[in-house]
Formats: structure tokens, C-alpha cells, sequence
């Protein structure tokens, strides 16, 4: 009935008057790794949650005496891993906006918070849409500035992943001419009468 999340430590307590040969553990009915061997009465596995889905699973183990007698005893476990968040990287940057992108193993939102210190100090709207390939857009950076950003992804169970510290520096300013709008009013194009103008 546990919730379980990251590496477990499986265990099982198993004696025969002949004495014990194995006790192999399964989930769902699947292997865990090979027989544990050994007079015991202990027996151990070690799982790694994170290699099945977050859902209600089945431990198992099976008891083998010196004779081949077995005996079987299962527990029901929840998973509740997080999920894992991998490529996050900054790209299209310009001198005044940059795009976040980072996948998940799992469906997940899209939220970050960035800033030109590890404080970040902004956060990024949450895209509470379900996916495994995230990415947000940044707008109204400065110039030739160095942004520290964190990505954050939960999935559907509520479980929070977040990535490292990462940074990147937005372009310089173009040097040269600046584009310009010119607007030309005449008569025919304009009306009405401000300040006497």
C-alpha cells in the first residue's frame, strides 16, 4: 500500500525445515533481476522505480527450498516518481528575447523562472498543457546580458522535477543605422487641429 519513488531496497523473509535454495523477486509478475541465492532467512533486491510507469504495481517473492518446494508472497506499491528532465538548452536568442526548450520523460507542464542572478526574480507563465517536449518563449530581455534560468515540470500526479542552474547571454545591439519610420501627414492624410498645429 506504500507510495514509492527513486531506488528501493526489496525484502523478503523465507525458511524451509529442508533448508532454502532462492527467493526471486518480480514485479508485476516480471523478473527483478536474477534469484537471490543463499540459506537466508534474508533475502534483498535492489529496484530502480523510475524504469516502470507511475501507477499501482505488484512485488513478488517466490520462495525455493533445497527441494524444489515454493511458496509465493506479493504486496500492491504505488510509484510516484517525478519526472526527469533532460536537454534543456536556450536557443533562437536575440539581443532582447531567447526560446527555453527541455523534454520530460513523462507528460508534464512547462513553467521557469529566470533572471540576471541565481535569485531569477521572474517566472514564466504556466503552460499547464500535458506534454513531453517543452518550450517557452522569453521576451523583453536586455542587451548583452547574462540570464540564469531554471525549467520546472510537473506531471499529472502533482510530482515536481526542476533542472540545475543554467545561463545564457543575449546578443549586442546592432551597431550602425537604426531602422526608422517615417510617417509624411498632408493635408489630405491628416485632420483636426491640436495646439493650434
Amino acid at each position: 500500500g506504500g507510495t514509492l519513488t527513486g531506488t528501493v531496497t526489496v525484502s523478503a523473509n523465507a525458511a524451509s525445515s529442508v533448508g532454502m535454495a532462492s527467493v526471486q523477486f518480480q514485479v508485476d509478475g516480471t523478473n527483478l533481476g536474477t534469484a537471490v541465492t543463499g540459506v537466508g532467512p534474508s533475502y534483498s533486491a535492489s529496484w530502480d522505480t523510475t524504469t516502470a510507469t507511475n501507477a499501482p504495481h505488484t512485488i513478488s517473492a517466490i520462495a525455493r527450498d533445497s527441494v524444489g518446494n515454493t511458496a509465493t508472497s506479493s504486496i500492491s506499491v504505488t510509484l510516484a516518481n517525478p519526472p526527469v528532465i533532460s536537454g534543456a538548452s536556450a536557443g533562437s536568442i536575440t539581443f532582447g528575447s531567447a526560446t527555453i526548450t527541455w523534454t520530460t520523460d513523462q507528460a508534464s507542464d512547462s513553467q521557469l523562472t529566470y533572471g540576471t542572478t541565481t535569485a531569477y526574480g521572474s517566472t514564466s507563465a504556466l503552460s499547464s498543457m500535458l506534454v513531453t517536449s517543452h518550450s517557452v518563449d522569453l521576451v523583453g530581455l536586455a542587451a548583452s546580458t547574462t540570464y540564469h534560468y531554471q525549467v520546472f515540470s510537473r506531471n499529472v500526479q502533482g510530482n515536481l522535477a526542476s533542472s540545475g542552474d543554467l545561463t545564457f547571454t543575449t546578443a549586442t545591439l546592432p551597431v550602425g543605422p537604426q531602422p526608422l519610420l517615417q510617417i509624411h501627414g498632408d493635408a489630405t492624410e491628416v485632420g483636426g487641429v491640436t495646439n493650434g498645429s
